[in-house]
């Protein structure tokens, strides 16, 4: 299972994860673990709001992946002329922290998108 922005989703993803609208007492399912994306409804859910979806192993997933090496490296020279910058570094400091996490599978923070 990945967890992916919505906008990354491409049709014949798919959902590992129901979706589920969070608004009012009682959530709502708008679309079921299972169900194949189409590009028709990745348009609707970005209509609704949803950011991000889990969805099933895919080519696409599998292919992002990277090791943790590689992508602290990428990092590290992303941010190295600003290492005087102590607010830089801090910023730099959550984003290596969140990637550990990712590359780990502890999804530290989950959105109300996905349930």
């Amino acid at each position: 299972m990945e967890i992916i922005p919505l906008k990354r989703a491409t049709a014949q993803m798919v959902l590992a994860k129901d979706i589920m609208r969070s608004e009012g007492p009682n959530p709502l399912p708008i679309s079921r673990k299972g169900t194949e994306l189409t590009q028709t409804l990745i348009k609707q859910l970005l209509d609704m709001g949803i950011q991000s979806v889990a969805v099933e192993e895919h080519p696409i997933c599998q292919k992002e992946k990277e090791g943790l090496q590689e992508g602290l490296d990428k990092l590290a020279y992303r941010f190295k002329r600003l290492e005087g910058n102590p607010v830089m570094m801090k910023i730099k400091e959550i984003y290596q922290d969140r990637l550990i996490a990712i590359k780990k599978g502890e999804h530290a923070r989950k959105t109300d998108s996905i349930s």
